[in-house]
């Protein structure tokens, strides 16, 4: 698929109202663009990408249609939403760390504000922080990204338990 992403790697997309929004890696350059134009931007850097994808940027879109990304440097996640604080200045990226540790996660919205779902570490699952599955001497498989999907009444997480005889999800 043509786009400025072809010089980088990890890309996510997201979709809302006939335009796309990109996000993904060049070199360890968070990028990010709106389509159909496409004028890309350096959101930060110092990006890790890697664990055969399981360590790269996603984007989602909160009740404004503003995008939130959640992306990892230095092995802690990181939220960066874009604001339109500053009429002279124009749009700014608000970096906020996240979670330290938390290299593999997984983000939603829901009522507007991002939610992610991560590893702590100690192979304890995170919501938003707090802990909310832990398991045997194995802890989770964290070969394995988690998931978290927001449903309108509760949210959705899914994971692998190391110690399940089928490394259950």
């Amino acid at each position: 698929v043509d786009g400025p992403w072809k010089a980088g790697s990890y890309v996510d997309l997201v979709a809302a109202g006939g335009s796309a929004h990109a996000v993904w890696v060049e070199g360890d350059s968070l990028r990010y663009a709106i389509g159909p134009g496409w004028r890309a931007v350096t959101v930060a850097t110092g990006v890790e990408v890697g664990d055969g994808g399981q360590i790269r940027p996603q984007i989602a879109l909160d009740g404004d249609w503003m995008p939130v990304i959640l992306y990892t440097s230095g092995h802690d996640a990181w939220l960066a939403r874009l604001e339109l604080t500053n009429i002279t200045t124009g749009p700014v990226w608000k970096q906020s760390l996240f979670a330290k540790g938390g290299a593999l996660s997984d983000l939603t919205i829901r009522g507007g504000e991002p939610v992610v779902v991560s590893y702590d570490a100690k192979a304890h699952v995170q919501l938003d922080g707090k802990e909310i599955y832990a398991s045997g001497d194995d802890g989770v498989c964290v070969c394995c990204r988690p998931a978290v999907l927001a449903r309108p009444a509760s949210l959705a997480v899914a994971f692998r338990d190391a110690d399940g005889p089928r490394r259950d999800i």
